[in-house]
């Protein structure tokens, strides 16, 4: 592959834990992971969801007195969803099933011809969903950006230091400070996870996948269970 084939793309050969891999053999891997990716989607969804009908906005909970019960009830919830869009955005492994090492499986001018491929030979409308790879390497772009933007950065060093490790000081934070993790983090994290991932479940199975309705049934749900409760503001 040479400079100008990989000109604009998000390929980074040395990171990508399948590239020693045939394209037909990403393109089964992808198969057999993305149903576990699209499940912690839908988890994270509803996590989302849920938290939001109870506190829309978490930013100002972290200032709060910790012992507060109420405090401690918020900030457990809005700690298990951070975690798991952490999950969702893990980077790129070699059994993972992240948006990452979904990515980095389809990322290959090889995968995308033998994508293209298949799809004209099996999938209805083929010649025409062809067109549709455009739209897929946009999302593997889409995908790249977030890996490497700050709010992706800002969540896992929230996820490393206040969730997972009984630390003071990350790694991350040797080179570059963050602050602590906010409700619009998530947020965004989430709505370029719904975006990618419909294309990607599409260049799979050749299906189109309505994850906005069913994050809209998610909210409905959780608005209808939690709306009624009324919740105090932290006590300072």
């Amino acid at each position: 592959m040479n400079k100008d084939e990989r000109k604009g793309r998000n390929l980074r050969p040395k990171d990508n834990p399948f590239v020693d891999l045939a394209p037909d053999e990403r393109i089964q891997i992808v198969h057999m992971r993305l149903e576990h990716t699209k499940d912690l989607l839908l988890e994270v969804i509803r996590l989302n969801e849920q938290r939001r009908a109870i506190v829309p906005i978490f930013d100002q909970y972290w200032a709060a007195t910790p012992d507060n019960t109420i405090v401690t009830f918020v900030v457990t919830i809005v700690q298990f969803e951070i975690s798991h869009v952490c999950r969702l955005w893990d980077g790129a492994e070699l059994s993972g099933y992240g948006l990452p090492s979904i990515a980095a499986l389809l990322d290959s001018h090889d995968v995308l011809r033998l994508v293209a491929k298949r799809i004209e030979a099996g999938y209805p409308g083929g010649a025409q969903n062809a067109a549709k790879l455009e739209p897929l390497k946009a999302a593997l772009d889409l995908i790249g950006s977030a890996e490497i933007s700050d709010t992706l950065k800002c969540v896992r060093n929230h996820r490393h230091k206040h969730i997972a490790h009984p630390i003071l000081k990350t790694r991350q934070e040797r080179n570059q400070s963050f602050e602590l993790a906010q409700a619009a983090d998530n947020e965004e994290l989430i709505a370029i996870a719904i975006k990618a991932i419909s294309t990607l479940a599409w260049a799979a199975s050749g299906q189109d996948v309505d994850y906005e309705a069913f994050r809209l049934d998610a909210q409905s749900a959780a608005q209808h269970f939690f709306g009624s409760v009324q919740w105090p503001p932290p006590d300072f």
